[in-house]
């Protein structure tokens, strides 16, 4: 059985949106960022036009890799697409028009603090003591930071607790980010929970393999169809980060 025109159709539109990402990319780069969100609408875009490029190579059907035949597995494209979706709403949460400078700087010191944390608990993992003593020396300057910044303040003493830890980066969950960029919560949380078992390799991502006839990298209905429904959702992900980066560089002048 051959491919659908459907997915033909869809896999299309991706590539146009890709094209019209990098295009549009390249057309800003090397601009000097007004403000540091300007910066990482810059580099979190950036981000999601290679994600695009990994995933479109991916996909069966595609005009970049040759091949003498095509590999089916809708379980790693979608956990590329989850990616892709995580990286849109971190994009969107740092880039959020009508902020406080008080409550971005609140949200970019949470990310510091994360990231300080993480970078800390890799490195206890492999035993190097310089580097754990560098990074929790960091974590401890943003922890001061935060102390001070007076939206930090306005939470209660056991969310400034919760959140002086360094092991939760928003303020915000997916969904409320989601809502407040004009998506559907249900939507997003029902597709969210199907890329995710994928990408964790929970039970539903391999039961019932045999009888749908998936997971094996041949082509089947079940396969066609859910790789086609990753293929639509990147495409939304890429347009809503197409939208967004150029509502923020709108009034610079893009390169020809």
């Amino acid at each position: 059985m051959g491919i659908s025109q459907e997915y033909k159709n869809a896999l299309d539109l991706l590539d146009n949106t890709l094209n019209e990402c990098i295009r549009t990319s390249q057309q800003y780069a090397d601009i000097k960022s007004k403000e540091a969100r300007h910066y990482y609408a810059s580099v979190l875009f950036t981000r999601m036009c290679t994600m695009g490029v990994s995933f479109i190579r991916f996909v069966p059907g595609n005009r970049y890799v040759a091949s003498t035949f095509d590999h089916w597995d809708y379980a790693t494209a979608a956990s590329l697409t989850r990616n892709q979706t995580d990286c849109l709403n971190t994009m969107l949460y740092l880039t959020e028009d009508g902020l406080s400078p008080e409550e971005w700087d609140c949200r970019w010191n949470l990310f510091n603090l994360h990231d300080a944390v993480c970078r800390k608990k890799i490195f206890e993992f492999r035993g190097e003591t310089l580097q754990v003593t560098k990074f929790e020396s960091d974590a401890e300057v943003v922890r001061n930071r935060l102390k001070i910044n007076p939206f930090f303040n306005n939470f209660t003493e056991k969310q400034q607790k919760h959140y002086l830890k360094g092991t939760a980066p928003f303020i915000l969950e997916k969904e409320e980010i989601v809502t407040r960029n004009g998506g559907d919560k249900d939507d997003y949380l029902g597709l969210y929970k199907f890329l995710s078992v994928h990408t964790h390799s929970f039970p539903m991502s391999f039961y019932s393999m045999d009888e749908s006839e998936r997971g094996r990298g041949l082509h089947s209905d079940v396969e066609e169809e859910y790789t086609c429904m990753c293929i639509n959702i990147m495409n939304s992900s890429l347009n809503a980060g197409l939208i967004k980066f150029r509502h923020l560089f709108k009034n610079e002048t893009a390169k020809a």
